[in-house]
């Protein structure tokens, strides 16, 4: 499957949910996402608990239940990170990325060991003034959606985003 067809895909789905598991410089967050077209987003985590960041196509909302409190911002919506699992964020990652297969277009392990079988994509930047490096993504071969994404920043930080258990 082409990275085309993989964002077109992502165009024909009116909703869903997963789980998800993001590991930053070895820390790691966990919880619940619910998507809803076109640009509905929200995260209810698990750790840490009761944290909800929620998005609305042009304004993040964070809830910090241990403080408490609620932040608010403003985003454009052509560099939000935040709607990267959505036919958008996919169209717009085809437009400041060049995209290739890292290994070839069959389907491989997602990891050693693993009998998921993935097919492996990676995105280098056009330009330096993205926020990422490189993308690597790699998208279940029968499911076609994404099940996990390793972004590199410019200073060399390493961001994980597992997605699994897709309804």
């Amino acid at each position: 499957a082409s990275f085309k067809s993989i964002s077109e895909y992502y165009g024909t789905l009116k909703s869903y949910e997963c789980e998800f598991e993001i590991t930053v410089e070895k820390q790691e967050t966990a919880g619940h996402l619910s998507y809803k077209s076109p640009d509905l987003l929200r995260m209810d985590y698990t750790s840490p608990v009761n944290q909800v960041i929620c998005f609305n196509g042009d304004t993040i909302t964070l809830y910090l239940s241990d403080v408490p409190v609620v932040l608010q911002q403003q985003v454009d919506s052509e560099g939000s990170g935040v709607s990267i699992a959505t036919a958008h964020g996919l169209s717009l990652m085809s437009r400041y990325y060049t995209v290739r297969y890292e290994n070839g277009q069959a389907a491989e392990p997602l990891e050693n060991g693993s009998d998921e079988m993935v097919i492996k994509y990676v995105l280098d930047r056009k330009s330096a003034s993205e926020a990422f490096r490189y993308i690597k993504v790699a998208v279940n071969e029968s499911t076609k959606l994404i099940r996990r994404m390793e972004a590199v920043t410019p200073k060399g930080e390493i961001l994980i985003f597992n997605f699994f258990d897709y309804k």
